[in-house]
């Protein structure tokens, strides 16, 4: 998965035929793909704003992708080779199959509509050799986002309640949910790490580290304890990444020609380090006392749903929806509960906790007096499990299979010193998944498609055809 294609990433290659495509067509129809590429980014933009901004900013870009069909339609003969067209197509046909047999169709309707993001792997690719542009544009719109967070600070320390969005206690997210902006952030994160880790101009790699921090403090901020894991093995993992890297390059160099390596290194290594440091240093000294609550009540929390069956809590809650997930996915392995069909089985189960609370009221087992049902989650807040219990292992396996397919395509430079932003963000998404559902909430799984169209493995490198 971390090895680098040696015939794309040679310097000089010759262009593919797929990259003489794209050069022909940005060659006869420049006007039109400038513009194209404008509304690409102009939907990049927008991916950390709020939902009524982000459902708007695709439909520029749909309306100008067909008007340019007709003369982009050659770059298309690669995309449709692509392992994660076919991988996504066949998932969403799974999903839609499942429609036959799930006990809810409304929340299934829901859930499936999330895969309407998936479409920017089409209308995103005819200017994929934009890519930097539109990884600029993501980046960008996430600034804007954390500033609201820093809004949010302003008016909660001076007491402006115009600059306040209402939030928990010790909890800053600016315009988002705090659940949901702690999964974008690890996004971010990984988008500024794997810039850090990658790029060859120092300037860059200054420039990414301080996206970094600045995207890592305003995670710490969210309280959102499961995407601070993340965030954590995800800087492990570029770290890890980058001295692999620094070795390889230094064992060829020294093969071939006795010098040393050349690109981001060393350097590299010590800005990833770096933001681990700084961000957890700030995050400590401006949320200290309200890190350390957060996790002392994650641990009552957990602790009280094991032993007492308090499901009630926020924990609580994820802790049961764990349990009901796996539960669901051993009794219907092979077709799953149906697309939609999680929430209708959670009902069922807290129907069921209900009775057993009043059968112990009424003089049945004491240990059942103290069960507190939890508050109804439309997902088990685990990609995976929910994938499974909704879809079946069918529908885990080709889960796998795309997110496997993702992050060898975004992980692997088409080109040296090209920007691998975007794989590692989905790496960051996977991860954070394990806490998340990240395709069953629109500003997650638009971010996750978006990302998926930046890492296709046959993208087109800049500059060439």
């Amino acid at each position: 998965m971390f090895r680098t294609k040696p015939t794309d990433a040679t310097p000089g290659a010759p262009p593919t035929e797929n990259e003489l495509r794209f050069g022909e067509v940005r060659a006869r129809d420049g006007n039109g793909w400038r513009i194209h590429l404008g509304a690409a980014m102009f939907y990049c933009f927008f991916l950390g704003w709020p939902t009524t901004f982000l459902e708007w900013a695709p439909i520029p870009l749909l309306v100008v992708w067909l008007v340019r069909v007709p003369r982009s339609h050659r770059v298309f003969f690669a995309l449709v080779r692509e392992p994660v067209v076919w991988l996504t197509l066949a998932f969403a046909a799974w999903q839609a199959l499942s429609f036959i047999w799930t006990p809810d169709r409304a929340h299934g309707v829901k859930d499936f509509g999330q895969f309407r993001w998936a479409l920017v792997l089409g209308t995103l690719w005819p200017v994929l050799d934009g890519r930097r542009w539109l990884i600029g544009a993501v980046a960008a719109g996430f600034v804007v986002g954390q500033c609201s967070q820093g809004l949010h600070l302003v008016g909660s320390v001076f007491e402006i309640e115009s600059l306040t969005w209402s939030r928990p206690e010790n909890r800053n997210s600016g315009w988002w949910d705090p659940a949901v902006a702690g999964t974008l952030l690890v996004g971010v994160v990984g988008l500024h790490l794997g810039g850090l880790a990658s790029l060859e101009q120092p300037r860059a790699r200054r420039l990414s580290t301080a996206l970094a921090v600045v995207a890592g403090t305003g995670l710490a901020a969210t309280g959102t304890r499961g995407a601070w894991l993340a965030a954590a093995v995800l800087v492990l993992l570029v770290a890890a990444r980058v001295l692999v890297g620094r070795f390889r390059r230094a064992r060829e160099s020294a093969a071939t020609t006795g010098g040393r390596a050349r690109g981001p290194s060393l350097g590299a290594l010590i800005g990833v380090s770096s933001v681990l440091v700084a961000t957890a240093g700030v995050a400590w000294l401006t949320l200290g006392e309200g890190a350390r609550a957060r996790i002392a009540a994650g641990v009552g929390e957990v602790r009280g749903a094991i032993e007492r069956g308090d499901f009630s809590t926020d924990t609580g809650a994820r802790v049961i929806m764990l349990r009901w997930a796996v539960d669901g996915a051993l009794e219907h392995p092979v077709r799953g509960l149906g697309v939609g069909g999680f929430n209708s089985y959670c009902k069922q189960r807290v129907a069921e906790l209900d009775l057993r609370r009043e059968a112990a009221l009424a003089g049945g087992d004491p240990a059942d007096r103290d069960i507190r049902p939890p508050r109804l989650h439309r997902h088990a807040h685990n990609q995976m499990l929910h994938t499974l219990c909704a879809q079946g292992v069918p529908g885990g396996v080709l889960l796998l299979l795309l997110a496997l397919e993702l992050a060898r395509g975004g992980l692997r430079p088409r080109a040296p010193f090209e920007h691998t932003g975007p794989g590692w963000a989905l790496v960051g998404l996977m991860l954070v998944s394990l806490f998340d559902s990240v395709l069953l909430n629109q500003q997650t799984a638009a971010l996750w498609w978006t990302l998926a169209a930046l890492s296709l493995g046959s993208r087109p490198r800049e500059g060439v055809g």
